[in-house]
Parts: C-alpha cells; sequence; structure tokens
C-alpha cells in the first residue's frame, strides 16, 4: 500500500537558474531564493493531484509565518522541469512554489467583498 502520493523537491539558490528557463515568462523566477516542485506519483489522479496543492499551501502559510515571501510559479514547461528533477515516469510536476526573504509589505490587492464571492445554497450571479 503507498501511503503517499506526494513528493516535494527543494531546489537551492544554486540550482535555481536553471528552474528559471522552464519558468514562462516570469524572469522574476531567478532571483528566487528556493524553489518547491510538488510532484504527485499519480498523474491522472485528481485527489492525489489536490493533495500536492494543499501540502504546498500549508508550507505557503508556514513561510510566511516564519517572514518569508513566496509565490507560486503560473507558468512553467512540465517537461522541462520532470527532466530537470528527474522525475520518474507516471508522476507529474504538480505545481512549483518559490521563496526567499520577504521583499516587503508589498501593496494590498483589490478583493472582491465576501457577499459576491459566497452565495447561500447556490452560485452567485456574475
Amino acid at each position: 500500500m503507498q501511503l503517499s502520493t506526494r513528493r516535494f523537491v527543494v531546489i537551492g539558490r544554486d540550482e535555481v537558474p536553471a528552474f528559471a528557463a522552464a519558468a514562462e515568462m516570469q524572469p522574476w523566477v531567478a532571483g528566487a531564493g528556493s524553489l518547491i516542485v510538488g510532484w504527485s506519483t499519480l498523474a491522472e489522479s485528481p485527489g492525489a493531484t489536490a493533495d500536492v496543492f494543499i501540502s504546498l499551501t500549508q508550507m505557503e502559510t508556514a513561510a510566511v509565518a516564519l517572514g518569508y515571501g513566496t509565490c507560486w510559479l503560473g507558468i512553467w514547461d512540465r517537461d522541462a522541469v520532470t527532466r530537470l528533477i528527474r522525475g520518474q515516469q507516471g508522476g507529474k510536476v504538480v505545481s512549483i512554489l518559490a521563496g526567499g526573504p520577504a521583499a516587503g509589505e508589498g501593496a494590498p490587492k483589490a478583493k472582491l467583498p465576501l457577499s459576491k464571492l459566497v452565495g447561500r445554497g447556490r452560485l452567485l450571479a456574475e
């Protein structure tokens, strides 16, 4: 019995440039202190994919609590990243989280009010 379908690869500062080339349209990745690549051993399992996202979200929360900045990579070349981490067949790269010393507080993002996001018993209209 397989206990977990999640695997993670930590990419240190010295290795980040090789991965930055695979992070399409995101030149800022080259300056990241580290990357965490989330891998699922079950490529076609939605539950296994969700487990990777949940774990990375928990890692992000912990990093922020420790004073580090984090950012999810939105676009990356899955095949290139798989080669770089020497990924096995049958699994897949699910997501990548960049982290490092916080660059500052940043500007607050505009957010929708809760009343526009949450419906009671039905989906809200656009």
